[in-house]
């Protein structure tokens, strides 16, 4: 996977902002890094699997993407992609996202997305996370649930 791909420009029908979602180069990533670690940590105090450092280190070594969302040179949402080799179909996942005014950059995402997903030979893009994501990311709600407890120690 590059962490470098073109800049995916998302120009609303409303003559509102263009709105920039892109995969940043590390030393975007590392000068923005407190913005964007706030914004992850959104994502991961929901999860408690990652904090939003684990996600720099694993896109130092890439293994994930940083994708920044910005409006007028302002990064409103933060995402974290990972592509998955299955048996049977490769998958771009999104492993975390985090964000403010949503509904001005999530076409702009899905958009940038579903581009990246097929230039990297994926069938699919998934996530875990609350059921309304699926209306807002208009995928399918698979009936499925994540299931997790803590062992008795």
């Amino acid at each position: 996977m590059t962490l470098c791909e073109p800049d995916w420009v998302y120009v609303r029908d409303d003559g509102q902002v263009p709105v920039t979602c892109r995969l940043a180069p590390l030393e975007e990533i590392a000068q923005q890094w407190p913005r964007i670690g706030e914004m992850i940590g959104r994502a991961t105090v929901r999860q408690g699997c990652f904090e939003p450092i684990d996600y720099l280190r694993l896109a130092m070594v890439g293994q994930v993407g940083i994708w920044v969302c910005e409006i007028d040179h302002h990064i409103d949402a933060v995402l974290v992609t990972e592509i998955k080799t299955y048996p049977r179909r490769r998958v771009l996942e999104v492993v975390a996202c985090g964000g403010d005014r949503m509904a001005r950059w999530k076409d702009a995402a899905i958009e940038a997305l579903d581009a990246h997903g097929r230039e990297a030979g994926c069938s699919h893009i998934s996530t875990t996370g609350r059921p309304g994501w699926a209306r807002v990311w208009g995928g399918e709600f698979t009936g499925d649930v994540v299931i997790a407890r803590p062992i008795p120690r």
